[in-house]
């Protein structure tokens, strides 16, 4: 078996020791040598919504605050942005939210702005080679044609469930899944910079992904090697407690898939950053996670 296969191997599934039986975590199994990466989480917008949206079959009555999350990752030659935030006009959305729920909002201030809060670590839309999402939609796709030097990597499950949904499946309105300008880009000047992603695998060393369900059909986990060890993102948990208590969260598609993911992303990662939880911050000032 090749390193690379081997590598992959070790970081998806955290090995386990019969011998105690006991979880190796990730970070024991590094080699010397092999890719490590930064990353910095970046504030891209928020909404308030039912605490129950958020929690299964909890909390009614009450509201949580959310935030929607970008994180930039540097390292072998590459940066790499995890979501481009909410397209110049997210009106639909807002709109779409309110008729949801009435007390339900979506904000973003001008500092969230992507090329705002990626212009604070110095860093500009034509640095960004490669781009990766969890899960598609309009406040993780909203930007794509500010970034016209990076490859888009795409899950091939998802592009078909767009052009061909699966009339069993939920379905949000398409315009939620890729807003028409970033359509416009994926069939027009970036379509010879998409890459496909299918159930697993490696994107790039050290950068790795599997599929999860639960909150979208999009719904991916990513696992990245770094100096303190594999760290993991999901959207499949919107907060550290759906993760930690094993809560599914009230939005998904399949509980099942949920409890499924929380499992192996504590089994695979050493840190693990749910993509809404503004206790992020507290955990990881400044958005810095390694």
């Amino acid at each position: 078996m090749p390193a690379s296969a081997k590598s992959s191997l070790r970081l998806l599934h955290a090995a386990h020791s019969p011998a105690n039986n006991r979880l190796i975590p990730a970070s024991e199994v590094r080699t010397v040598g092999e890719t490590t990466y930064s990353i910095r989480v970046l504030k891209v917008g928020g909404e308030v919504c039912p605490s129950s949206s958020v929690f299964w079959n909890d909390r009614f009555g009450k509201w949580t605050e959310l935030n929607y999350y970008a994180a930039v990752i540097q390292g072998g030659g590459h940066t790499i942005l995890l979501n481009s935030g909410l397209p110049a006009d997210f009106s639909f959305y807002a709109q779409f939210t309110q008729d949801w729920c009435a007390q339900a909002s979506v904000s973003r201030s001008e500092e969230d702005k992507i090329e705002n809060r990626l212009g604070q670590i110095g860093i500009a839309p034509d640095h960004v080679d490669t781009m990766i999402f969890t899960p598609l939609t309009v406040y993780t796709a909203g930007c794509l044609g500010s970034f016209s030097k990076a490859r888009y990597w795409l899950s091939r499950r998802v592009w078909l469930d767009y052009w061909a949904p699966d009339p069993f499946d939920l379905q949000l309105p398409r315009d939620l899944i890729f807003p028409p300008e970033s359509l416009t880009c994926l069939v027009g000047e970036g379509r010879p910079r998409i890459g496909w992603l299918d159930e697993e695998g490696e994107i790039l060393p050290g950068l790795e992904y599997f599929w999860t369900g639960g909150h979208h059909r999009s719904s991916l986990a990513y696992l990245i090697r770094t100096s303190i060890g594999i760290v993991g993102f999901a959207d499949c948990c919107f907060t550290y407690e759906n993760l930690e208590k094993k809560i599914p969260i009230g939005l998904a598609e399949s509980y099942r898939e949920c409890l499924i993911a929380y499992d192996r992303l504590q089994r695979s990662a050493d840190v693990v950053i749910p993509l809404y939880d503004p206790e992020v911050f507290h955990r990881h000032p400044e958005g810095r996670v390694a």
